[in-house]
């Protein structure tokens, strides 16, 4: 019996071990995005540019969670009642999404008001500038200029800006902005994916919609690639991974029927002999958008699958650049590729890393090794080394468009950046926006007939009615105290629970009568 007692008071103990040891695994990081911030302007109480002068951080943190005081002083206000310093309360680690910032750095901070007390966090942390130059507003759109890019991002309301070539705004297009977009063969329409799983159609001409068209949930739920193959965005082809599948498959959209035509697709890309697609296998593929029928148009480069990290159509679309990583080699190895789709030839180059080819006109691509040199390096369309670039403001681009003119338009920091012909480094190009995702070159002859936007961003307002919901302080993670290695990680709560535990386990063993405790009690005196 006294074996039976001991064995449920060490099972109880290692209940109790156990919570108590779950509570002091290693929290969560925090996981968030940084808001468009002009919505993020609409829908906060307070914001402000400023600088970290100090913390309140107590000599005992018992969790993850737990608020801090972040003292600032205060260099520009864009919202809010906040004076020349202030004091925000926000989670003492970033695993629970509080301030990641040394003190001394400058950066924006979009806040809620919550009894009195200023509350930030991580997500609502941005760029200053960007904090600034969205308190001013949307930029007004010029007059009488036609577009040259179309940009997917987000400004407040707006999906799409429209820029001009001396980087002026000069229109916009509702949002929130598409995933992905590409240009129609019409020259006067660009489709895109929007993230309700719709298909959208765009005019050149005023950046209207002009027709939706929901996926296919069946065959089509999801898209990773897009190419518009008809007039008006009636039909496409895409790329989408089933439920389950692990390889892209290649659909074709036409007739208002969407099917499936190849599988294990790794890309597909747009180019002067027509929509191309790369298989699994390694296969250069030219897809006939009437029928679905694909040919070769190269011999194949080797196996692909997992291993792209971007495809490049040159300018006139006559050659592709591929970067490529084989992650299963040690160490891993990279390379690019470029295919002439005209003579069907391909050549290739060693790249250990960062693998992002860029054209820089018809002939020329620039491509960065980044672990080997500090600047990208210029080769010709034959791989042939010819010289050396500027440093890039980005170690690596999701797209880039180079114009007629050979000027090249890629990612920024905060917007765009240009390489003119003849420049030795890019330099920014329109007004900071935050990052965008894709960019569609505006046709000339959709330029001339350009009409302006109907549509105008909303003003970022002064005063926000209703008041919204304050930022929802995050749960108490408890993580391990480095500077305090003698406090104990566990939460106090779970610590509580423990002891009842063991306590209770025990209390019901010594108190309960034993079988011969019992059958003694019924002996007669």
């Amino acid at each position: 019996m006294a074996m039976r007692r001991l064995n449920a008071v060490v099972i109880a103990f290692f209940l109790a071990l156990g919570l108590v040891v779950q509570g002091a695994l290693p929290a969560r990081a925090c996981s968030c995005m940084m808001p468009d911030p002009y919505r993020g302007l609409a829908e906060a109480d307070g914001g402000f540019v400023g600088t970290l002068v100090e913390v309140d951080r107590p000599s005992e943190i018992t969790n993850s969670g737990q608020l801090v005081d972040f003292h600032f002083q205060v260099e520009t206000v864009v919202k809010g009642d906040i004076g020349d310093e202030v004091v925000v309360k926000s989670a003492a680690s970033g695993a629970s999404c509080g301030f990641e910032l040394p003190v001394g750095e400058r950066a924006g901070f979009l806040l809620t008001l919550e009894n009195g007390e200023w509350l930030g966090n991580l997500c609502w942390t941005m760029d200053p500038d960007l904090l600034l130059s969205a308190a001013e507003g949307p930029p007004h759109p010029v007059q009488g200029s036609p577009p040259h890019l179309v940009l997917i991002t987000q400004m407040g309301d707006a999906g799409l800006v429209a820029i001009d070539r001396d980087g002026n705004v000069v229109g916009y297009g509702a949002g929130p902005s598409p995933l992905m977009v590409s240009a129609c063969p019409d020259d006067e329409t660009f489709i895109g994916l929007t993230q309700e799983s719709t298909i959208e159609v765009w005019a050149y001409r005023d950046l209207g919609v002009i027709e939706e068209n929901p996926l296919d949930p069946e065959i089509a739920p999801w898209f990773t690639h897009l190419v518009c193959t008809e007039a008006g965005g009636s039909g496409y082809l895409a790329l989408t991974t089933l439920s389950g599948v692990d390889r892209t498959s290649l659909v074709r959209h036409a007739d208002g029927e969407t099917e499936v035509i190849l599988d294990s697709v790794e890309w597909l890309v747009d180019t002067a002999a027509g929509p191309v697609g790369l298989t699994s296998d390694g296969s250069i593929l030219a897809v006939d958008p009437g029928t679905g029928a694909t040919t070769d148009l190269a011999g194949p480069i080797g196996e692909i699958h997992g291993q792209l990290a971007s495809v490049a159509p040159s300018p006139d679309g006559t050659h592709l650049a591929f970067g490529l990583v084989d992650w299963n080699v040690s160490p891993v190895a990279g390379r690019a590729v470029v295919v002439d789709l005209i003579n069907g030839t391909t050549v290739e180059t060693p790249i250990a890393c960062d693998v992002y080819p860029v054209w820089l006109d018809d002939e020329t691509i620039s491509i960065w090794d980044s672990c080997n040199s500090d600047v990208p390096t210029i080769y010709d369309a034959q791989l042939n080394v010819i010289g050396e670039g500027d440093l890039p403001d980005r170690g690596y681009w999701s797209w880039s468009i180079t114009d007629e003119e050979g000027a090249v338009f890629q990612p920024g920091n905060l917007g765009v950046t240009v390489l003119e012909p003849g420049a030795d480094a890019t330099v920014p190009f329109g007004p900071e926006m935050g990052y965008v995702a894709a960019a569609v070159l505006v046709p000339e002859t959709a330029r001339a007939d350009w009409v302006g936007s109907g549509f105008v961003p909303a003003p970022v307002p002064d005063v926000v009615e209703p008041v919204p919901e304050p930022l929802p302080t995050p749960e108490p993670i408890p993580v391990p105290v480095e500077d305090t290695p003698s406090s104990y990680d566990a939460p106090m709560w779970l610590i509580v629970v423990g002891v009842v535990v063991v306590g209770g386990a025990i209390w019901l063993l010594v108190s309960e009568p034993s079988q011969d405790d019992l059958i003694g009690s019924e002996r007669p005196a």
